[in-house]
């Protein structure tokens, strides 16, 4: 979808409870993709790596997919209050968001069959203690992850973050950049993006996205060092998300 989106907000009237609310409320057909591509990339990863969540929201569902592949997990928000929602899930606090429809679906991804509320309890108990740091970030920074150097870490993930932070294709572009740079060399890189979205809607707010395609996916991702055939790119049709500003997605998985 690139049509004109509606006025857009800066970040500061973002509300983490509608984001919540909007898109995880149940596993939607953009999520069902990335979730099953998630598990595939990470098929192959040594136990003992080290994981970036970078630009994570107020969000655990992709972490619930990594913790069975690495150590240690750091998530990193620019917002606070973001990193907040998942402290509270971490602690157990009432009102905490409920993820466990997610869980379910990450075992079921990995090709788990007549899984049990055990089962899930289980995946996310293991997503708790892999969840060893919550930090602040700021992909407009060379070096974004202040409490962590760059080449830091074995596996990076972010998904729906740098395009979704800017109507600017070139802005994106340098956020991708450094996001990047947080990955030791030959690690894993997995990030997805909305497709040919100008805007995408949070209650009743619309907040600006890059408008880019797998084309621009694949440019940055040789810009940043990772050679074509290092790359996997895959285009998922999401048509129920139009409402929300976008009917496709990008999914890239490279080192």
């Amino acid at each position: 979808m690139d049509r004109e989106p509606p006025p857009l907000s800066d970040f500061d009237d973002w509300v983490t409870s509608d984001y919540l609310t909007d898109y995880y409320a149940s596993i939607e057909g953009d999520e069902q993709h990335t979730l099953q591509f998630l598990v595939d990339a990470f098929q192959g990863l040594a136990p003992d790596g080290t994981a970036l969540a970078f630009g994570v929201g107020p969000t655990v569902h992709h972490m619930l997919a990594l913790s069975g592949y690495v150590r240690e997990i750091h998530a990193a928000d620019f917002l606070s209050h973001n990193l907040d929602a998942i402290r509270r899930w971490q602690r157990r606090e009432a009102g905490a968001h409920d993820w466990r429809v997610f869980a379910r679906q990450v075992l079921a991804c990995e090709g788990r069959t007549q899984i049990t509320e055990r089962d899930v309890q289980a995946r996310e108990d293991l997503t708790r203690r892999r969840i060893a740091r919550l930090l602040a970030c700021d992909a407009g920074h060379h070096a974004p992850v202040p409490d962590a150097p760059p080449a830091s870490y074995d596996v990076v993930v972010s998904c729906y973050c740098a395009e979704s932070a800017t109507a600017s294709r070139q802005t994106w572009a340098r956020y991708v950049r450094n996001i990047t740079c947080m990955l030791k060399p030959g690690g894993l890189l997995v990030m997805a993006a909305l497709r040919r979205c100008r805007g995408y809607r949070v209650g009743s707010r619309w907040f600006p996205c890059a408008n880019v395609d797998e084309h621009d996916v694949a440019a940055v991702m040789a810009r940043c060092g990772f050679g074509r055939r290092r790359v996997q790119l895959r285009v998922a049709a999401v048509p129920g998300q139009r409402h929300r500003g976008y009917a496709s997605i990008v999914l890239a998985a490279a080192r």
